[in-house]
């Protein structure tokens, strides 16, 4: 994913409500200070991307109060509003953001962003206006229980449009929490696409090349455990389609 795509949603994610409200009495370039320093300002074409839009207050609508949490944010092809050249800003007067209700399910709660292109005078009638849907999923319980965290993954997969949208996962707990719902989901997609997946070798291979991605052994037990449940549940319904049982 495109750097300043990350930074960007990643600032607004990381906001709380409290910090929402206070920006309305202070200076609106005071709320971002500590992200210039994030991304290299050559690339930082969202700068002027300001709290008083509405991108900030429905990626922040669900920023717990509690020290923990796990948000997954949904962004399909958002790299096409960015102008082609890196020298040209980010004009987001000539884009509609469009807010809609939460959504709710038993492990998430589910906030749609819709980003609509306006017509501008000169443009064409044969140049597609641009319409793309940026998702918040807000995970209600951020325990490490395999049965939530499948059911979460399943959930963020049935809100992705297709295999080219990313995922970027936010926890407020210092993001401790990141690799292992990422590992997660991208092992899930190959159990999908091979049928077949060796659990062990995959969670210890993981362990032994890139031990840091998940920092904790609760959390290797977890992925464990999430993978052979979506494996098990995988072979009950293939063997009961096959007449096996």
């Amino acid at each position: 994913m495109h750097t300043i795509q990350t930074v960007a949603v990643a600032a607004a994610c990381d906001a709380t409500i409290n910090q929402y409200n206070e920006s309305t009495q202070q200076p609106e370039e005071s709320v971002y200070q500590n992200t210039s320093g994030v991304a290299d300002k050559r690339k930082n074409r969202l700068s002027n991307i300001l709290p008083n839009l509405a991108f900030r207050p429905v990626l922040i609508a669900e920023a717990h109060k509690e020290d923990t949490y796990i948000n997954a944010v949904l962004v399909p092809t958002i790299g096409d509003f960015l102008p082609k050249s890196e020298k040209k800003p980010f004009e987001n007067d000539r884009y509609l953001v469009e807010t809609e209700p939460p959504r709710e399910s038993t492990v998430a709660r589910e906030f749609p962003l819709t980003v609509h292109q306006k017509v501008v005078s000169g443009m064409g009638n044969s140049v597609p206006l641009l319409h793309k849907t940026l998702t918040l999923l807000a995970c209600k319980d951020h325990k490490l229980d395999p049965e939530s965290v499948l059911e979460l993954q399943y959930k963020i997969k049935s809100c992705r449009l297709s295999k080219k949208s990313r995922i970027i996962f936010m926890c407020r707990n210092g993001a401790d929490q990141c690799g292992l719902m990422c590992v997660q989901s991208i092992l899930l997609d190959r159990l999908e696409a091979d049928q077949c997946l060796a659990v062990p070798v995959a969670v210890g291979s993981i362990k032994a090349i890139r031990p840091q991605v998940i920092p904790t052994v609760d959390q290797y037990k977890c992925l464990y455990r999430v993978l052979k449940l979506a494996h098990e549940s995988k072979n009950v319904y293939g063997n009961v389609g096959d007449g096996s049982l």
